[in-house]
């Protein structure tokens, strides 16, 4: 254990920017750091490096590099009782599992998500676990192999008693008022009254959470997630989660919060954009960095199919552009025009991107 925590000390000293080494060493060094967090009971290092060393993992070929790396995070957050911090990586589970036809890993995420759900008490986590259930009554009349039928009845049966509504408390208007004047004592205590009060919302889909974050107010955010706030929840508007709406504000401090507590860096909002597209969009270059520390996937793409980086070269956005390439991001990718970084740029008359990429010999 002593050899443990001067490992994962050398780690956190000497190693500020881990995509300096080969990406395969780093994704090792990455995912045994996190091992070692774990061991040493550090749950927000823990979270960061798994995430981090899930993300590199997508650049490997062999898909069960993957799957290994969000199997080994839920187990870390299971060992250290925090199954709420599961939810990105039990997503990932159920959706290759489900995509790929391997119940195995479709009924493990399951079982994850639902842990997750024990915990925080998320109506998103909820819908996926409910909206599965069809799903695993196929299974139950045809069993896949390698698959205990006493494990999915379980399943099953816990899934079937999750309440498919909340109770309305009635004292939504007065928990927004409190928020308001910033009386978070009086506020905690309505709370603690009406436990159900935490996840209510407005016409517009806002949980108190969204209208801490509007308010910038750290301590009322920190308040909520104390008391279980729907960390996954979307609005009706833009269908932005607690941490876009954060990283649209560009609250750095608000932002490490959230992704400290297990919000989902890859939950997709308006036009199909990822926090980490919105940072580059709204130019927050702390919450950029931040998203990237935390393990944001890079090369996902919004509903127009561009990723983060390209966006970054059409808004000229200089800095942002070199910290996206020198994270890792995949510099082969084209636009839907079939346009690649070089062309991108210098369509739009961003000389500077242009000349720095062709200087890196990016085409």
């Amino acid at each position: 254990m002593e050899q443990d925590r001067e490992a994962l000390e050398f780690f956190q000293t000497t190693e500020k920017h881990p995509f300096i080494l080969d990406r395969n060493q780093t994704t090792y060094m990455t995912s045994v750091a996190a091992e070692l967090a774990c061991n040493s009971d550090n749950i927000g290092l823990a979270l960061k490096l798994s995430r981090l060393a899930w993300t590199m993992s997508f650049r490997d070929p062999d898909i069960i590099s993957r799957v290994q790396k969000a199997q080994n995070a839920c187990i870390y957050c299971e060992r250290l009782r925090q199954s709420r911090l599961n939810f990105g990586f039990a997503r990932f589970l159920t959706g290759f599992g489900k995509s790929n036809d391997i119940p195995v890993l479709f009924i493990q995420g399951l079982e994850c998500l639902l842990a997750n759900y024990r915990q925080s008490g998320s109506l998103t986590v909820a819908a996926i676990l409910l909206n599965s259930l069809g799903d695993l009554a196929g299974y139950l009349e045809s069993l896949p192999d390698n698959i205990d039928r006493l494990r999915l009845v379980e399943l099953v049966e816990a899934i079937n008693n999750i309440p498919g509504t909340i109770n309305v408390t009635g004292h939504f208007d007065k928990a927004v008022s409190l928020l308001e004047e910033n009386r978070l004592t009086e506020l905690g205590a309505l709370l603690a009254q009406y436990p159900n009060l935490i996840n209510e919302n407005d016409d517009n889909g806002m949980t108190l959470l969204f209208k801490a974050i509007q308010k910038s107010n750290k301590r009322a955010v920190e308040l909520l997630i104390e008391k279980d706030a729907d960390l996954h929840r979307c609005e009706a508007i833009q269908g932005s989660s607690p941490l876009l709406l954060a990283v649209n504000i560009g609250d750095a401090d608000i932002v490490k919060i959230l992704l400290e507590t297990g919000s989902d860096p890859e939950i997709k909002g308006i036009f199909g954009q990822t926090p980490l597209i919105r940072a580059v969009i709204e130019g927050h270059m702390e919450v950029l960095a931040l998203l990237l520390e935390y393990g944001s996937l890079l090369d996902r793409r919004d509903d127009a199919g561009n990723t983060a980086l390209m966006c970054a070269i059409e808004d000229g956005q200089i800095e942002m552009v070199k910290a996206l390439i020198f994270a890792g991001s995949d510099v082969s990718l084209k636009n839907e025009a079939g346009m690649g970084l070089v062309q991108i740029a210098e369509s739009l008359e961003q000389t500077e991107v242009a000349r720095f990429l062709k200087h890196h010999n990016i085409v």
